[in-house]
């Protein structure tokens, strides 16, 4: 007959079982930590080596990543339209159409820009008669042939970036370099060299005539002497905005389209020489073509190094990590052959298949998870925290805890489905 009382009663000495046995369980695994010092430690070791060294390249990557980003942000890069055949000259040296230039400066990877003006056209000694004429009224040596050199940058033109580096200008009273930067309708003042300063006298007269695209009498603002490159003869200083003015008619020509680039596009610079090719391609047959020439070096200095690193550091991560995964599972499987004959007293005393492959588990998911949690100490100390880097570290960890898992549990069950006397005559 069913004795209803007796079950009842075995129920709470089947928990008290368990609860002796799991309690067991924990004691004999943290004495088997304890006592296999040596083991312990190389374990725990290599978990916080391999999740220090991951970190580091980590960090490495990340930092890399972000200096090279600053850098592309930060640099500026200048660029040049440059004659592809300087062979080939042109009235004035303006070789650059003006819808050339404008599509270069609408492209929008252009910041800000220096632009010379070039043209050629005659200087004419100043009489009251030519502003009622309204045009050229003398002739001789009253009238000289020369070229126009427009821009808006002084210090610029007289720069390695301008065409007129070898040059010195002295003003008038009244008179500075703010002038080429103005806005001017009209009349509008020109700086001359100085033969033709003298020839035209234009210190005593104030004035001269400027023939070039139409005429104009224009203020003598003062005179240069040294030389000017790229011109055919030594040319008139004119602001730009006047040139333009005196271009209204016919497209303006320049000589020189000195840029700075967006920053922010450091990245495409190979667009920005097709964007060029394509501006120079609608210059037509009249002109000549043009090439780009980009001064990088500066930021390809600072970066390639920078680049090189990354690359190198991208590489050795996987594997890297591929390595420690394959490092945790293989010191699991080591430790728990190590251990056959531990495993085997297990066995003859009873203790069941599943028990014993969870105490190997155990001991090497314990020192495991020391080890981690030191290398993760570690790695937070060095790189301070930062959520892009925190997130990784643990999926590391946790990939590494699962080999060490799988590596015990494969080993743990091809130990234990021996036979225990068998297993006995293992050598350790």
């Amino acid at each position: 007959a069913f004795d209803g009382t007796a079950h009842r009663a075995a129920v709470p000495h089947t928990r008290k079982r368990c609860s002796l046995g799991v309690a067991m369980t924990v004691r004999f695994v943290w004495r088997h930590i304890a006592r296999s010092r040596l083991k312990t430690s190389l374990t725990i070791a290599l978990a916080a080596g391999f999740t220090i060294g991951l970190g580091a390249i980590r960090l490495s990557i990340a930092d890399n990543g972000e200096k090279i980003d600053r850098l592309y942000e930060n640099t500026p890069v200048e660029a040049e339209l440059l004659q592809a055949d300087t062979g080939v000259t042109f009235p004035g040296g303006g070789f650059l159409r003006g819808s050339t230039v404008d599509a270069l400066l609408e492209s929008g990877y252009v910041t800000d820009a220096y632009l010379e003006g070039a043209a050629s056209g005659a200087a004419v000694r100043y009489t009251e008669d030519m502003e009622k004429s309204g045009g050229i009224s003398a002739g001789g040596d009253d009238v000289s042939d020369c070229t126009i050199r427009a821009f808006a940058d002084e210090g610029t033109f007289l720069s390695a970036a301008g065409s007129g580096e070898g040059a010195a200008i002295t003003y008038l009273d009244g008179w500075d370099a703010s002038l080429f930067a103005q806005d001017w309708y009209g009349s509008f003042p020109v700086v001359l060299p100085k033969a033709l300063y003298d020839q035209l006298e234009a210190g005593e007269l104030g004035k001269i005539g400027l023939s070039c695209r139409g005429f104009r009498v224009c203020e003598a603002a003062g005179y240069y002497e040294g030389s000017v490159d790229g011109a055919d003869a030594y040319p008139v200083l004119a602001p730009l905005s006047a040139y333009r003015q005196l271009s209204d008619s016919r497209a303006p020509t320049y000589c020189k389209a000195h840029v700075t680039l967006d920053p922010a596009l450091n990245r495409e610079l190979e667009r920005f020489t097709e964007i060029v090719n394509d501006a120079a391609a609608s210059q037509g047959t009249l002109l000549t073509a043009l090439r780009a020439v980009i001064w990088d070096g500066e930021l390809r200095q600072a970066v390639e190094p920078l680049e090189r690193a990354l690359s190198l550091m991208e590489l050795l991560y996987p594997v890297v990590l591929v390595l420690s995964l394959l490092t945790a599972a293989g010191m699991a499987v080591l430790f728990v052959m190590m251990s056959a004959k531990d495993a085997a007293i297990l066995r003859i005393q009873g203790t069941s298949r599943l028990r014993t492959t969870v105490i190997f588990v155990l001991q090497q998911g314990i020192t495991v998870l020391a080890g981690l949690a030191v290398g993760l100490a570690g790695s937070l100390l060095w790189t301070g925290v930062r959520p892009e880097l925190a997130g990784a570290s643990l999926v590391r960890a946790a990939l590494y805890l699962a080999a060490a898992v799988v590596g015990t549990v494969l080993s743990a069950a091809s130990v234990t489905g021996k036979n225990p006397l068998e297993m006995l005559q293992v050598k350790e």
